[in-house]
């Protein structure tokens, strides 16, 4: 739409131009995909990442007593 060519016209004729908030980047339309930023953690992989900080990453075995 911001490119105002050929194509965005084409759309805006077929389908009507799409509302402000969404075109502003307020509000996201629903057919829209999910937003994947690098290095986020998925909203339900958080609860389970933080439950496993609680927990070693790696068993050490600790030494046995010598007698």
């Amino acid at each position: 739409m911001a490119a105002n060519n050929a194509h965005a016209i084409a759309a805006i004729e077929k389908m009507g131009l799409p509302p402000m908030d969404i075109l502003e980047g307020h509000r996201r339309s629903q057919f829209a995909p999910p937003i994947t930023r690098r290095g986020a953690v998925a909203v339900d992989d958080a609860d389970a990442l933080a439950e496993d900080m609680g927990t070693p990453s790696a068993t050490v075995n600790e030494p046995e007593d010598e007698a």
